[in-house]
C-alpha cells in the first residue's frame, strides 16, 4: 500500500507551503518561516515585553540625549547610532547563515543558543523585525494576534509592529513634536518602510523552461493585496519614505544653517556628530538603514539568498569608501569605529558567502562549515554585547557628569554664604 507523503513541512501549508499551518506562525523576519505558537502567559508576556523594550529604548535614549546634550558633547547618541546601524546588518546576516545547511546541521542545543543570541541583533537595532528564523526566540506577532483572538495577517502585523512607536513619539510630541518625529523617522522609519517589502515578496512556481518566460514575469506574491489600489500605494510608501525624509531633513538643516540663533533639538540630533561641512550626513546613514531594510523583507533569504548577500555587500561598500575619504565625523576616532564596523560586516558576509560556496561544492566540508557558523554568529553577537555596553556605561558617565555639574552652582552658594 502506497503511503502518501505530505508536500510540506510541519507548520507550513498552501500551494508552495508559503502559508504558516493552524498552530504556527509567521516569524517577523520572514514571512516566509515559521514558528510553533506558545499560547503560555509566559512565552506571551515575555514576547510583549522584548518588543515595547526593542522600540522604547533607542528612542527615550536618543530624546533624551538631545533635550539634555547642551553644554556637553555626549557619546552615547553616537555610539548608539551605530550601534543601531551594524545590529541592522547583523540582523540580515544572521537570517541569511540559519538558513544554510551548516547551520541546520548543528546540534540542536547549539542551534537554539546561537539563535537566542541571535536575538542580540533585533534588540540592538531597535527598529525592525525580531528573530533570526526557527532557531531564535520564536517571536511572532503573528502567534500573538492568534493568542488573543485577533485577525492574523501580514497585515495585521504590520499594524501590531507600527502602534507602539506611535505610542512613543505621541508622548513625546506633546511638548516637543518635530523632535519626535525627527527621531522617530530616524529610529523606526526603516523597520516601518521596510515590512511594506515583505508584500513584495516573490516566488515562482515553475521553472522558466517551461513557461518559455522570464523569471520575474512569473513570480507569485502572496502577500501583495488583491486590490490594485492598495498594491500601488505599497508601491508609492517606498519612495515617499525615501524621498520624503531625506528632503525634509536636507531643508530643515539648511534653513537652520542660514539662520542666526541656537540650534532647535532636532537638528542639534541631526547635526552634532558630524563636521559642519558634513552636516548632511545623517541622511546617508538613513539611506542604508532604509536599503538594508527594503532589501532584507522584499528578497527573501528563503529563495534570494545569493541575490540578498550581493545587495547588501553592495549597499555596505558604497558607505564605507565615502567614510574613508571624507571622515565626516567631528572626532577621528568615531570614523574609525563606523569604518572597523562597516568592514567588519563586508567580512562577515564574504565569509557567508564562502560557506555558501562551499556547500554548492560536490566534495562540501560540512564540519568546516559548521566551525564558520558559529564563529560568524559569535563574532556578530560579541561585537553587538560590546557595543550595548558600551552604550550602557556611557549613559551612566554622563549621567553622572550632569548629576556633579547640578551639584556644584549649590556648593559654590554655600561657599559665598
Amino acid at each position: 500500500m502506497a503511503v502518501a507523503r505530505a508536500m510540506c513541512s510541519d507548520g507550513y501549508a498552501e500551494t508552495a507551503c508559503w502559508k504558516c499551518a493552524s498552530g504556527y506562525g509567521m516569524t517577523d523576519a520572514n514571512p516566509l518561516l515559521c514558528v510553533r505558537c506558545t499560547p503560555s502567559a509566559f512565552a506571551v508576556s515575555r514576547s510583549l515585553l522584548f518588543y515595547l523594550a526593542k522600540d522604547a529604548w533607542p528612542f527615550f535614549v536618543a530624546v533624551g540625549s538631545a533635550l539634555t546634550a547642551r553644554g556637553q558633547e555626549k557619546q552615547s547618541p553616537i555610539l548608539l547610532n551605530q550601534l543601531m546601524a551594524f545590529g541592522v546588518i547583523a540582523q540580515h546576516i544572521v537570517n541569511i547563515l540559519t538558513q544554510t545547511q551548516s547551520f541546520k546541521h548543528l546540534h540542536s542545543d547549539t542551534r537554539t543558543l546561537l539563535g537566542k543570541l541571535g536575538n542580540i541583533f533585533s534588540f540592538a537595532q531597535g527598529e525592525g523585525d525580531a528573530g533570526s528564523g526557527e532557531e531564535s526566540f520564536g517571536f511572532s506577532r503573528e502567534c500573538l494576534l492568534r493568542t488573543f483572538g485577533l485577525p492574523s495577517s501580514l497585515g495585521s502585523t504590520h499594524m501590531l509592529a507600527t502602534f507602539p512607536p506611535i505610542c512613543f513619539m505621541a508622548l513625546v510630541a506633546v511638548k516637543h513634536p518635530w523632535l519626535s518625529l525627527t527621531v522617530g523617522a530616524n529610529v523606526f522609519l526603516p523597520g516601518f518602510a521596510g515590512a511594506f517589502g515583505k508584500y513584495l515578496i516573490g516566488f515562482s512556481l515553475q521553472s522558466k523552461e517551461r513557461t518559455n518566460q522570464m523569471a520575474f514575469t512569473t513570480l507569485s506574491r502572496p502577500f501583495l493585496p488583491e486590490n490594485g489600489l492598495l498594491g500601488a500605494l505599497i508601491y508609492l510608501t517606498l519612495p515617499v519614505c525615501f524621498l520624503g525624509t531625506c528632503l525634509w531633513w536636507s531643508e530643515a538643516i539648511r534653513a537652520k544653517h542660514q539662520t542666526e540663533g541656537p540650534q532647535s533639538p532636532e537638528i542639534f540630533y541631526l547635526t552634532r556628530a558630524y563636521k559642519p561641512e558634513w552636516r548632511l550626513w545623517e541622511i546617508e546613514r538613513f539611506l542604508r538603514k532604509m536599503s538594508l531594510s527594503v532589501v532584507a523583507t522584499s528578497l527573501s533569504v528563503t529563495y534570494w539568498d545569493s541575490v540578498h548577500l550581493f545587495l547588501l555587500f553592495g549597499i555596505l561598500l558604497s558607505s564605507l569608501l565615502p567614510i574613508a575619504i571624507c571622515r565626516p565625523y567631528k572626532l577621528h576616532r568615531w570614523n574609525i569605529t563606523e569604518a572597523f564596523l562597516l568592514t567588519t560586516a563586508l567580512i562577515t558576509i564574504s565569509l557567508v558567502s564562502m560557506l555558501q560556496a562551499n556547500e554548492a561544492h560536490w566534495a562540501t566540508d560540512l564540519e568546516a562549515g559548521k566551525v564558520l557558523a558559529t564563529v560568524i554568529i559569535l563574532l556578530l553577537a560579541v561585537i553587538c554585547g560590546n557595543m550595548m555596553f558600551l552604550v550602557m556605561v556611557t549613559l551612566y558617565q554622563e549621567w553622572q557628569w550632569k548629576a556633579g555639574r547640578q551639584q556644584r552652582p549649590s556648593e559654590e552658594v554655600e561657599d559665598d554664604d
